[in-house]
């Protein structure tokens, strides 16, 4: 997946917001094709979803301190 592989690359930490309007704009594609992708990253705990989060409802990267998260970086379970 081109997003995940970006993600890896951007240097986001964990916890921080993932801002789908400027990655969609880095790969030239669209908002919705970026929030489809980060959907299934939710589904195998890449990244989460909060509808309550700190920057409002939006996907962000795990925590350290999230249990059953896979890192971002490596893709080994925590």
């Amino acid at each position: 997946m081109r997003i995940q592989h970006r993600l890896n690359s951007a240097g986001y930490s964990p916890g921080q917001a993932l801002p789908t309007g400027l990655i969609a704009h880095r790969l030239q594609t669209t908002r919705g094709a970026v929030i489809d992708v980060l959907a299934e990253l939710a589904d195998r705990r890449v990244v989460e979803y909060r509808a309550n989060g700190e920057h409002g409802p939006g996907y962000y990267l795990p925590g350290p301190s999230t249990r059953g998260h896979r890192e971002l970086r490596t893709g080994a379970a925590a």
